[in-house]
Parts: C-alpha cells; sequence; structure tokens
C-alpha cells in the first residue's frame, strides 16, 4: 500500500490534480447522479475540489477527495469521493467515473484501519481510525446495493460500515446516539458501535465523521418491508403484526427512558421544557402552516374554502400545546419510522439515528419532546396503511379497520411502558398525552405534505387527508 499526501484544493481543472475540465465535470456529473447527493432539487452554481490524497492498492490509484457544491440560492454542501485514478483519467472516456467502494482490495483497506488503529495525515487533515470498545476484524465488505443516503458495507456477520457522503464539521448524532446508548445505558436494542473514522483539520479545528462501523444486527428486512410483507400475506400474519407493532411501541418507549436517564453530559442530560420554548415551537409551526397551505392553494388539491378551513383547524389544534411545559425534551431519534427499524426473528432493534438528512447537525442534535419520534411511527403506519390499500383494490375499508388499531397497539405499547416513569418524560393522563401527540402529528403532516407536492404530487392525498382527519377533531363545535 503506497499513501500519497495533501495536494492541495483547485477548483474544476486546475493543475495540482492534473484534473481537466472534461473530467471534472464528468465527476460533478455522476456526483449529482448518486442516491446519496441530498441536492438534486438545488440548481447548481459552480463545483470545487479538495485533494485529501491518494492510496495505492495492488496497482489501483485511488483518490480521497472532496466535492463542494455552491447554489444558485447561496448555500453549499460538501461531499466526501473515493475515485479510481484510473477510472478518470483516460482522456478518451472522461465519463467513466468508478467509485472506489466498488473495489474489494479498498473496502478491506477502509475496514482495516480499526484493526490498525491506523491515522493518516494528509497536510494539515488527518484521517483517523477510532475503534469502540468491541474488537473489529472484519473480512472482505461486500457493497450493499439498497436505496439510502450513504455507503454502506457489509462485512460477513460481523458488522456494517456506514459512510456519511455528506461532510459536515461536527458530531455526526447517529455515531453519538448509538455510541451513547451502547456503551452507557442497559437499552440493548440498537446495533453495537464498533468505531469511526474522522478527519481532522488542524487549521478549521473539529472533526467530520467520514464513516461509522455498527454491529450486523441478522434481520428479517426493515420494518416497513416487513409490515408490507405482513400485510399482504394473510388476516393471520395482520392479525400477528398488531401484536409486533405493539412490541414496537414498547421498544419505543424504552429508547426513549434510556435517552432520558440522568447524564452528567450535557449533550444527553434530559431538561425540561419551559413555556418560552413551547412559544417558540408554536410560532415555527404557524408560520409552517401557512406556508403549506399556500402551497396547497397553489397546487390546486383543495379548494380556496377547504383550505382556509383546514388552516383555521390546524390552528385550533396548536392550542393543544399547552399541556407540554413541564414534560421532558431529552436526545430523539429524529427520523423515526418503519424504515428505521429493523425485524429480527421476534423482535425490533432500532437503527439510523442520523436525523432528518436535510437538517443541520446542530438541529439533528437538539433536544425534543419524544413524542417527535411518536408521532413519526404513527405517521408511518399510515403510510404503510395506505401503501398497501393502493396495491391491493377493495382492501380500502379492512386495512383502514386495520391501520386505527395498529397506531392503538403502538400506544398502548408504548404508555405502558411508561407506566411507572416518575421523571414526567411524557403527559401522563391521557387526555394530556394525546393532545400533546397531536401537536406533533400535525407538524410531520405539514411536512409530508411539502414534500410530496414537492417530489410525489400522486402521494399527497395520504398525509392531507391524515392533517384534516386529525384537525377535524378539534373544531369547534
Amino acid at each position: 500500500m503506497t499513501v500519497a499526501g495533501h495536494r492541495g484544493c483547485h477548483q474544476e481543472g486546475e493543475s495540482p490534480m492534473e484534473m481537466s475540465t472534461d473530467r471534472a465535470a464528468a465527476i460533478t456529473a455522476w456526483v449529482r447522479q448518486q442516491r446519496w447527493f441530498g441536492d438534486k432539487s438545488r440548481q447548481l452554481d459552480s463545483s470545487t475540489f479538495g485533494s485529501l490524497g491518494a492510496v495505492t492498492l495492488d496497482n489501483a490509484s485511488i483518490d480521497l477527495l472532496t466535492i463542494d457544491f455552491h447554489f444558485r440560492d447561496g448555500q453549499r454542501s460538501s461531499y466526501f469521493l473515493a475515485i479510481v485514478g484510473g477510472s478518470v483519467s483516460d482522456a478518451q472516456d472522461p465519463g467513466a467515473v468508478m467509485d472506489a467502494f466498488e473495489l474489494p482490495q479498498f473496502r478491506l483497506w477502509f475496514a482495516r484501519g480499526f484493526a490498525e488503529r491506523r491515522a493518516i495525515a494528509f497536510g494539515e487533515r488527518t484521517m483517523s481510525w477510532i475503534p469502540g470498545l468491541v474488537a473489529l476484524s472484519p473480512g472482505d465488505g461486500r457493497l450493499l446495493r439498497s436505496e439510502q443516503s450513504n455507503t454502506s458495507i457489509q462485512f460477513g456477520d460481523d458488522a456494517v460500515a456506514k459512510v456519511f457522503r455528506r461532510v459536515q464539521p461536527g458530531i455526526n448524532p447517529d455515531v453519538e446516539i448509538i455510541q451513547y446508548l451502547t456503551e452507557r445505558t442497559d437499552f440493548r436494542h440498537v446495533p453495537r458501535h464498533l468505531g469511526t473514522i474522522t478527519l481532522t483539520t488542524e487549521r478549521e479545528g473539529g472533526a467530520v465523521t467520514l464513516a461509522a462501523v455498527q454491529e450486523y444486527v441478522p434481520n428479517q428486512g426493515d420494518g416497513w418491508a416487513w409490515l408490507l410483507q405482513q400485510l399482504g400475506s394473510s388476516s393471520a400474519a395482520a392479525q400477528d403484526a398488531l401484536a409486533a407493532v405493539e412490541l414496537l411501541g414498547s421498544r419505543t418507549a424504552e429508547m426513549h427512558r434510556a435517552l432520558a436517564s440522568p447524564s452528567v453530559d450535557p449533550a444527553f442530560a434530559p431538561e425540561r421544557l419551559d413555556s418560552g420554548e413551547v412559544d417558540a415551537l408554536l410560532v415555527r409551526l404557524r408560520s409552517e402552516a401557512e406556508r403549506t397551505m399556500a402551497s396547497i392553494l397553489a397546487a390546486e388539491a383543495r379548494s380556496q374554502s377547504d383550505v382556509r378551513d383546514l388552516g383555521e383547524s390546524v390552528m385550533r389544534t396548536l392550542e393543544t400545546a399547552k399541556w407540554l411545559p413541564g414534560s421532558l425534551k431529552t436526545r430523539v431519534h429524529g427520523d423515526y419510522h418503519l424504515g428505521q427499524v429493523l425485524r429480527t426473528l421476534d423482535d425490533f432493534v432500532i437503527i439510523d439515528f442520523e436525523g432528518e438528512p436535510s437538517r443541520s447537525l446542530a438541529e439533528r442534535r437538539e433536544k425534543s419532546s419524544p413524542l417527535k419520534d411518536v408521532a413519526g411511527m404513527l405517521r408511518s403506519l399510515d403510510y404503510a396503511v395506505a401503501t398497501h390499500e393502493r396495491s391491493k383494490p377493495g382492501s380500502g375499508a379492512s386495512i383502514r379497520s386495520w391501520g386505527v388499531r395498529a397506531q392503538s397497539a403502538f400506544l398502548d405499547g408504548y404508555r405502558a411502558s411508561l407506566e411507572d416513569d416518575v421523571s414526567s418524560l411524557v403527559p401522563h393522563e391521557a387526555h394530556a398525552f394525546l393532545a400533546s401527540l397531536d401537536l406533533y402529528l400535525v407538524e410531520k403532516a405539514l411536512y409530508e405534505i411539502r414534500y410530496e407536492l414537492d417530489n410525489r404530487p400522486h402521494w399527497l392525498e395520504i398525509p392531507l387527508s391524515a392533517l384534516e382527519a386529525l384537525t377535524a377533531r378539534h373544531r369547534m363545535v
């Protein structure tokens, strides 16, 4: 193995990397086509490359790069790349870009750094492999092809490495929360933390998390795929799924109790929600509601009078925030849905604590009411029901009835696991609990409506109908 040092930063086509404009354009275009590129809807102004260095493995030269995208809205994003040098060095085929993670020898080199406690200096930057408390000795890794926002590699039945393509300075919440839960609490329904790869810069200070390695958990698929399979199998399987959903509610409450346990770490110490914070939440939600109503009207998804009535109902629903002050705010999952849990033989394991990808790391590390996660899972159950209904014409009434029972089962499991909680993690009294939960269900539905309008208009009716049904309960008689 040969490692070459830092070669500076450059604009497209500049000489430090001997990259022509065509080659730089090819890499830029390739990145924008990847599933993990999270800025597809933005208009690109320019891009800038930064070289960390190069690694030579079995005669394959691999460039370790960052690419900064500058967008016309004034925002910018940075991504981590590992490109096989030969794949972009052929002047006759500048578009032949090959991800180095496609090479078995690079995947193995990437993972074996933990056993070596590897640290490579690239000029002012250092790439460090930091092992967790459990030894990791991976063999050849298999690149996972599932659609996701990161690059994942499975190493036998031992570990899964997750490469965070988006370069963001600061503490990655997925690493932070998994490590906290596995090393400092008794909660065991998450994969164990096995290590991280970081990039530190002396001049800028702080570190960027490039990758994390976690324990591989044998499973039957994520909760979304598992539930759709159960619903499409038989009525008996659907009935059995209700018990599993109740168990998921219990595991969710146990996760929240672990995250609410006393801690000397200020990043995890639970705090009381005060009235000022709730007022600020209401200001934000009212603004989001107004923006969402305007988008619904512009899309002509409802009549002007219907939008006006819906907007008024949303505002009345937000008054339920009066029950929140005094309950706890803690670290939460932040992007909790069926796709973020794995169904094992008879239980669940919770994964992917990154939070909502569109938010900054600081925002994703903010404390919140655990009801935010509860609302996310309830909305995910509703989407699963709607997806099944669309795939099975004629199943409407029965599957919707199942959906109501599933949401009740989840909440039963959740609340039962908090019966002896004395910390006021969430409001205890049933009416206060459900009223406060409605606040976060509104928040989630508003987000879903805006997302569907921008990306999947044919799915708009799912969150829009849910919001209408939810807020109808709060209309004045």
